[in-house]
């Protein structure tokens, strides 16, 4: 595993850039910033409802709108997002990614660190999170030691006791 407390590194928020983008989440800026020899990811992760999460700061149609998807249906669903193609005028389109997929990056991909950075905030949103993460660390056999998962809230620290040992936490702090 990565020590990234031994040297400084480089963390590439939203997956990195990608074809003058900023804040993706795309599975293409991640691999482009993989196969340059980043190892550390921030992705922004968001409930797409049902239990389900995907790789998005907002799931929500404005959002949508500047990822470059015209055609909206009345109801987004994590079945609907998962079939786009992001920034399709911009680029040929970018791969969309789920909670599902970054555990099957970390298992492809054994030198990997995931920064999770949750947009959901309540306690009850935080620790349906943290047991998604928890099942797909054991589907994929996943060393959790290979996750940080950001903390802003009250809430959010007090669904960390119901995971402890899980994942590493960032415990970040306002003024």
């Amino acid at each position: 595993i990565l020590s990234i407390s031994s040297e400084f590194q480089f963390c590439m928020h939203a997956c990195g850039s990608i074809y003058n983008l900023m804040f993706t989440n795309t599975l293409e800026a991640l691999e482009y910033w993989y196969n340059r020899g980043i190892k550390l990811f921030e992705v922004d992760i968001s409930d797409a409802g049902n239990g389900k999460f995907v790789a998005c700061h907002d799931f929500t149609k404005k959002t949508f709108g500047k990822m470059e998807i015209e055609e909206l249906p009345d109801q987004c669903t994590y079945e609907w997002f998962i079939k786009q193609k992001l920034f399709n005028k911009t680029t040929n389109g970018l791969t969309p990614l789920t909670l599902e997929t970054i555990f099957q990056l970390l298992s492809k991909y054994k030198d990997v660190i995931f920064m999770i950075d949750p947009k959901v905030y309540s306690y009850d949103e935080v620790c349906s999170l943290l047991f998604a993460i928890k099942y797909f660390i054991d589907k994929f056999d996943i060393e959790g030691e290979r996750i940080i998962f950001e903390t802003y809230t009250e809430d959010m620290i007090l669904a960390t006791r119901e995971y402890k040992g899980v994942v590493q936490y960032q415990f970040c702090v306002e003024d």
